[in-house]
């Protein structure tokens, strides 16, 4: 495929994913359950919209992974996680089509984590990630973070497809400001399909996938508005990247997603970065 041909690929998805989430708004500001959520618990929940003192901004996580050790090393693998989020207020679909961009950076969150990743056999690993996070916004105290998450993870080859199975629990605690303290517990599962492609992106063999997920927040949650205690969600969506990553000063380049999350009172497609889950 030619770069050129890749570009308007890249912006074709990206604009459906603005389009789609705009049809999830109301009086030109996004509306979805992820409003329930401080916009500091960002760094560990994902790409989402949030609560900034009752008003609602888009967040993209991009990830970043470091290996720590040298490949060769005995059991656990050691990884920086090191993920970086990033917001915009008033920011809408139209915006993308003009080919406009945001005029500010309004939100922006940072973590650092380290994570053991143990391989129990050829198939199954278990990964366990601690982390501290801070967030800045604009107008708004800051935001301090600390969290864990912990997972059992299968990745197997099925037929001509690579195939991925999570089962995680994720407990996160966001401090700072008058907004006081909130929190999250989150139970997740989810399976991912991607397969290998018969052309290229950017000299590397491309790879297209489906996933799906459920998150489950059970009623220990201290949620900032919300209307019930306990909440499920379900997300399904295409991934798009290559086979063997693309990278960037020994970084990978994270994959792209388009997902559609429903919930109680959510209904909006989005764009991800990196894994869906």
């Amino acid at each position: 495929m030619k770069p050129l041909i890749c570009i308007v690929v890249a912006a074709a998805l990206t604009a459906a994913g603005c389009t789609a989430a705009g049809a999830a708004t109301r009086g030109g500001q996004p509306q979805s359950n992820d409003t329930t959520f401080n916009y500091g618990l960002s760094s560990f929940l994902g790409s989402g919209i949030y609560s900034v003192s009752g008003q609602s901004v888009q967040l993209y996580r991009v990830p970043i992974t470091v290996r720590l050790d040298d490949g060769n090393a005995p059991a656990p693998e050691f990884y920086a996680q090191l993920p970086v989020t990033f917001g915009f207020y008033n920011f809408t679909p139209e915006d993308v089509l003009q080919l406009q961009v945001p005029s500010s950076l309004d939100t922006v969150s940072g973590l650092a984590g380290l994570e053991a990743r143990v391989h129990l056999n050829d198939d199954w690993r278990f990964l366990q990630l601690g982390a501290l996070g801070y967030t800045k916004a604009a107008g708004q105290p800051d935001k301090r973070l600390v969290g864990t998450q912990v997972a059992l993870e299968r990745i197997a080859a099925w037929a001509d497809w690579n195939t991925r199975y999570r089962t995680e629990l994720l407990g996160a605690l966001s401090a700072g400001g008058p907004g006081g303290t909130d929190n999250v517990l989150r139970v997740l599962e989810g399976v991912e399909f991607d397969r290998p492609q018969s052309w290229q992106f950017l000299n590397r063999q491309a790879a297209i996938g489906a996933y799906g997920v459920v998150r489950w927040y059970p009623g220990a949650v201290a949620f900032t508005n919300a209307q019930a205690p306990v909440r499920f969600e379900t997300e399904a969506g295409v991934t798009f990247g290559t086979a063997e990553p693309i990278r960037i000063l020994t970084l990978p380049l994270p994959r792209l997603s388009l997902g559609y999350r429903r919930a109680a009172s959510l209904n909006v497609f989005f764009l991800g970065f990196g894994t869906p889950f």
